[in-house]
């Protein structure tokens, strides 16, 4: 599921930013759009999370980043995988969020697959916000996938 999601993903960016993209060493890939935007793709195990970050998120403690979207200063993604239960995943981001002034803005909980956004408080001017979801796969790990926007 991971590869299907980075490589729609990265179809979705080529569409739209045209024919400028630089392949790295490094494994990764970036799109650079007419604008100067660019997105940059990094699709294997142990990976470095994406640079822009906000600082009050973090990977999961002992997880593997298995994959990064990284929009700029904007945005991105990370993919992960770990041993841990996925509520456990979801209950990390929970207190991540509380001690960043973020409030859950919806949490959907279906069979193991869980699903949570975070946003700043209603009324507040602040834009950033953030999605965890959280599932179990075949074998036993859980992937979550944490998407994160921090608008100006």
């Amino acid at each position: 599921m991971r590869r299907v999601l980075v490589f729609a993903v990265s179809l979705f960016a080529l569409a739209a930013c045209g024919p400028h993209v630089s392949k790295h060493a490094d494994g990764s890939t970036t799109f650079k759009g007419n604008d100067g935007t660019t997105v940059t793709v990094n699709d294997g195990a142990g990976q470095q999370p994406p640079s822009h970050l906000p600082a009050y998120l973090k990977a999961f403690p002992g997880a593997t980043i298995k994959s990064t979207i990284d929009t700029g200063k904007s945005g991105g993604m990370m993919t992960l995988e770990t041993s841990a239960a996925p509520d456990a995943v979801v209950d990390f981001y929970k207190a991540e969020a509380k001690a960043a002034g973020l409030e859950v803005q919806m949490d959907m909980n279906n069979e193991g697959n869980h699903a949570v956004l975070f946003a700043e408080p209603k009324g507040s001017t602040g834009k950033r916000n953030f999605n965890i979801s959280a599932s179990k796969n075949p074998d036993g790990k859980t992937q979550a996938l944490v998407m994160f926007n921090e608008q100006a």
